[in-house]
């Protein structure tokens, strides 16, 4: 993966890493520079993912 997929920093519980790797590469392949993903499911978090840079531009 490229540089920005470092950038992605949280994480996700047994049966959700697709969701881990879809954000990754959304960094990698799209040059994202602010994101997050936060997933409940029954009232438990089980994705919780952010990522970006500080002013939205430095890379």
């Amino acid at each position: 993966m490229g540089p920005q997929a470092s950038t992605v920093r949280g994480g996700v519980v047994e049966g959700y890493g697709r969701v881990g790797d879809a954000v990754r590469r959304s960094f990698a392949a799209h040059g994202e520079i602010d994101a997050g993903r936060a997933v409940y499911r029954h009232g438990r978090l089980v994705v919780d993912l952010s990522g970006g840079y500080r002013d939205g531009l430095a890379r």
